[in-house]
């Protein structure tokens, strides 16, 4: 099974409006374990690098039937890494093989104030699934979708507001299968692209932004309004990016030092230490809002909401593992 898992984990990390960096987590379940991504592991490196720990699924199975959702995976074998915050997540899934992704496409919608009604407009009966309202990552979000299997137990597809989307299945090609389906059905047009012969004027104590089509979000009024004012639409983009969007509207007003700042019509720039999982959230985030309509009625994350993530250890630990990969 793993070798099986481990090339479907190179398929879909290829395409990043599946995957983005560290962002999103596999498991499957071999009798007893639990096999999870390991916290702060990308998927991309799943043929690399051991990105798999076991944990003793038994264990956990006795403490959900409990009602703990706080209960701690225990480790089948000795390993540096820890288990996925949302091991727990992957666990209340009676399915075989579980993945959860940050895809874009359905993100688009999940970020929206409405996002259970359009979807529920949208996908009508062409599937099973469940939406799940903005829960914070780990127990308290595996607690709300174990409330919504007990509702609705054939779902196979679990939508999760503000966050992204977990499916189950018994073998890899339920998985592909379901996957396909949502995103062809959750497809929307892009905006069109401004990003043009622009130059991008040097800055002391930054550079360019890496990626040149992320520009368009200095070079769009809309894009950088969103920037300004939509910034926290989901956890990994807090997590990794920060709570708010450093933003200017003009160079001469550049102050202090930061990681990663904005200025209207002149440029996106970063520090040279600009990790590529960050950078990878940047175009994942700017991706998602050229897939917004005319209007759109925006659900970003609170205040305490923001506070939760960024001040907790699980976080910071995942961090920590994903600060040196500039190269």
């Amino acid at each position: 099974m793993k070798e099986i898992i481990t090339e479907f984990c190179i398929k879909i990390a290829e395409n990043p409006l599946l995957v983005q960096g560290a962002g999103g987590n596999i498991s499957w379940k071999d009798n007893n374990i639990l096999w999870v991504k390991a916290s702060g592991t990308q998927i991309s490196d799943a043929r690399i690098k051991d990105i798999f720990v076991a944990v003793d699924f038994l264990h956990l199975q006795s403490e959900l039937q409990k009602g703990n959702f706080a209960a701690v995976p225990q480790l089948i074998t000795k390993s540096a890494l820890r288990p996925s915050i949302e091991t727990l997540l992957h666990a209340v899934m009676p399915h075989k093989i579980v993945v959860h992704l940050h895809a874009v496409e359905i993100l688009a919608y999940l970020v929206h104030e409405t996002a259970q009604q359009e979807i529920e407009s949208i996908i009508k009966n062409s599937m099973n699934y469940a939406f799940v309202d903005y829960f914070k990552p780990g127990e308290e979000l595996a607690k709300a979708i174990s409330d919504s299997l007990k509702k609705s137990p054939k779902s196979d597809i679990i939508l999760l507001q503000n966050h992204g989307i977990v499916i189950g299945g018994d073998n890899i090609a339920e998985i592909e299968t379901r996957l396909s389906t949502v995103s062809s059905i959750f497809n929307a047009d892009n905006m069109p692209v401004y990003y043009g012969e622009i130059t991008v004027p040097p800055l002391a104590g930054y550079i360019e932004f890496p990626d040149p089509v992320v520009q368009n979000l200095v070079l769009n009024d809309k894009l950088f309004s969103h920037v300004k004012s939509d910034w926290a639409l989901y956890p990994d983009h807090v997590v990794f990016l920060g709570d708010k969007a450093i933003c200017y509207n003009d160079l001469k007003e550049v102050t202090g030092n930061h990681e990663l700042i904005f200025v209207k019509n002149c440029g996106v720039f970063c520090r040279s230490d600009f990790s590529i999982a960050k950078q990878a959230q940047l175009r994942c985030f700017y991706e998602i809002l050229i897939r917004q309509p005319e209007n759109p009625r925006l659900r970003t994350l609170s205040k305490s909401e923001i506070g939760e993530l960024l001040n907790w250890d699980a976080e910071h630990y995942r961090m920590q593992l994903n600060m040196k990969d500039t190269d």
